[in-house]
């Protein structure tokens, strides 16, 4: 059977390893996933008889799963005008007679298709996005690692400021990814489905006595003893481990999804980040980072052959823009009218964009970071462009502890100004000014400062504070973080 396994968006932008989740025709086995678990509890509570509930086989199950597709509901559609009646439909047709009259027993639509969403996000994170995330998280350590001491001026406004390290760059990425990755696993987990049935408030489960055998019937998941008892909604949504809604209407709470979701534009952030420091960091009159390039085959551009552009920076930053679009329209479904309406249904089937995204620029990027290029000569070369001022941080706080009691900030200001005209460093200049005894006060707060705080206004390379320290602090923090989740 030739399966469409597009995804939303471009086709461009289609990772493999999401496809069995958002791939097209992937999407009726989440449905079918749903429909199943219902069957099953609806046996298991003693609603079926006996032989009925035999016919709930492993190899019924797998025809199931394994010989409907979304093209066939769309196809079937074209009668029913209901995407979820013309599933019901081809269920019915491809299971015993007997069984019929239970498909979709008790349930709703969207007692279906939110249930699915929630699956099929819940376990594209967890199985897929989840691992390439602490791949990548891997990948920055081993980086960060690397380059926690090789010193690079730090940058402000686009402007040089006081010097960091390339350690300490990435480890500003890598703290983010920290911070995100934790709550994305929690409220992943918090991801609820339903089956509570047009209105969410159970009615026909209700007075059908379903929800009643549901309390009295076997306690068991088909893995282990259920240790409390549970409503029928519940065991439905514990056979596809799926967190029960406090309540819902038609529809589940928006909230549990939303959450996830901007905890994924969250790290599709911090992703862009890395994307854009690295493309600046490309520029030609900077060219301290870049991404590997094959010069035998790969082309930069059409029409300059000399060209090395940062693609798959560029692409993270692009892709975290069109994620934060996508991210509106899970603002706007927080929003229907009363228990439901239509004004949301075919938005919600665009959401699926943004774990794609996301995925798109952990894959980039986990493949840039693996072999991150870093020029030490272009990065010696900066830092040495303004190193005669940039520790100007330092010489006005020393001369203030010193005991200075002008404006050191205004005089470290007028003497970089002049270290900039005249191409002197600050702290000869700084030297001369106390020398010369005109500010007595200057004079005597230069002769106190302690040589080794002189020699650092002198040489910026040494003046990284706790840069290599907060790098292993960050790495140690990353580790800790990947135990708790493998």
């Amino acid at each position: 059977m030739d399966l469409n396994l597009m995804m939303p968006g471009h086709p461009r932008y289609q990772p493999k390893s999401l496809v069995p989740y958002f791939g097209y025709d992937r999407i009726a086995y989440h449905y079918l996933r749903v429909e199943w678990a219902l069957l099953e509890t609806l046996g298991e509570i003693g609603f079926m008889s006996a032989a009925e509930r035999g016919l709930l086989t492993p190899e019924l199950r797998d025809h199931l799963f394994s010989s409907i597709t979304t093209t066939m509901m769309d196809e079937r559609e074209k009668k029913t005008r209901h995407d979820i009646r013309a599933l019901v439909q081809l269920i019915r047709e491809a299971v015993p007679e007997s069984l019929r009259r239970w498909v979709h027993f008790g349930a709703t639509s969207y007692d279906i298709i939110n249930s699915a969403t929630s699956l099929m996000f819940k376990e594209a994170y967890l199985k897929v996005m989840e691992p390439k995330a602490i791949e990548l998280g891997t990948a920055l350590h081993l980086q960060i690692q690397h380059y926690a001491d090789l010193v690079q001026v730090g940058r402000t406004h686009g402007q040089h400021a006081i010097p960091v390290t390339v350690g300490f760059w990435l480890a500003g990425i890598l703290g983010r990814i920290c911070d995100i990755l934790p709550r994305l696993r929690q409220h992943a987990h918090e991801l609820t489905g339903k089956m509570s049935g047009p209105v969410g408030a159970s009615n026909a489960v209700v007075a059908l006595g379903i929800e009643d055998a549901s309390f009295h019937g076997p306690l068991v998941d088909g893995v282990s003893e259920i240790p409390i008892p549970l409503n029928f909604e519940e065991r439905v949504l514990c056979k596809l481990g799926l967190a029960s809604p406090i309540i819902s209407t038609q529809l589940t709470l928006p909230e549990a999804l939303t959450r996830f979701l901007n905890e994924l534009v969250l790290l599709s952030g911090a992703l862009a980040q890395l994307g854009n420091d690295g493309r600046h960091l490309q520029r030609s009159e900077i060219a301290e980072i870049g991404e590997e390039f094959d010069a035998q085959d790969q082309v930069g551009s059409s029409a300059m052959p000399f060209k090395k552009n940062p693609i798959n920076f560029e692409n993270a930053v692009g892709m975290h823009q069109n994620v934060r679009e996508e991210y509106g329209k899970a603002l706007i479904l927080l929003v229907s009218d009363h228990q439901r309406d239509l004004t949301g249904s075919s938005l919600m089937r665009f959401l699926p964009l943004i774990p794609i995204l996301v995925q798109c620029q952990l894959e980039k990027l986990h493949g840039v970071v693996r072999k991150l290029v870093v020029d030490p000569a272009a990065i010696e070369r900066n830092l040495e462009l303004n190193s005669a001022v940039i520790t100007g941080e330092l010489a006005y706080m020393a001369l203030q502890l010193a005991g200075y009691r002008g404006d050191a900030h205004e005089v470290i200001k007028q003497l970089t100004n002049k270290s900039q005209q005249e191409g002197r460093t600050l702290r000869d200049l700084l030297q001369a000014a106390a020398a010369d005894g005109d500010d007595k006060g200057l004079t005597a707060a230069w002769n106190a400062i302690p040589p080794r705080v002189q020699e650092l206004i002198r040489q910026p390379q040494a003046y990284i504070g706790k840069a290599p320290e907060i790098c292993r602090q960050v790495n140690d923090r990353f580790k800790q973080v990947a135990r708790n989740l493998c």
